[in-house]
């Protein structure tokens, strides 16, 4: 009647607790992020589907961004001349409001979490 025992040892389960601690962590620190990163696409989606912004001047778009994001408690992070208005490639006439950032969230001691974000949208754009 010899049987060996089963089960998971100490050491599994603090294993599986400092992962679970990490995961904890991680979704703690970047779920923030990508909220406002959605927030920031929603912004520019909002501003380039406005008609007035289609033939506007960089100034002009650039004081409606900044009013938005302080309007939005975003503008710790973003700047309007952190978005770029750049000619679309291969047209003469149509532009675009691009915007390219990086957030650093401190994890421990030197160690950070880095998250690179990227979004472009047309100006006068209707979708």
């Amino acid at each position: 009647m010899n049987r060996k025992q089963g089960g998971a040892t100490f050491i599994t389960w603090l294993f599986g607790v400092a992962v679970a601690i990490f995961l904890a962590i991680l979704t703690m620190k970047l779920v923030p992020v990508y909220i406002e990163h959605e927030s920031v696409k929603s912004m520019i989606d909002d501003i380039a589907t406005d008609s007035n912004m289609k033939d506007a001047n960089k100034r002009v778009i650039r004081t409606k961004i900044d009013k938005v994001l302080n309007i939005n408690s975003m503008d710790d992070q973003l700047r309007g001349k952190d978005f770029l208005i750049e000619r679309v490639k291969g047209t003469k006439n149509r532009r675009e409001l691009k915007v390219e950032y990086e957030v650093r969230k401190p994890w421990m001691a030197n160690l950070d979490f880095v998250v690179k974000f990227e979004y472009a949208k047309e100006l006068g754009s209707i979708d």
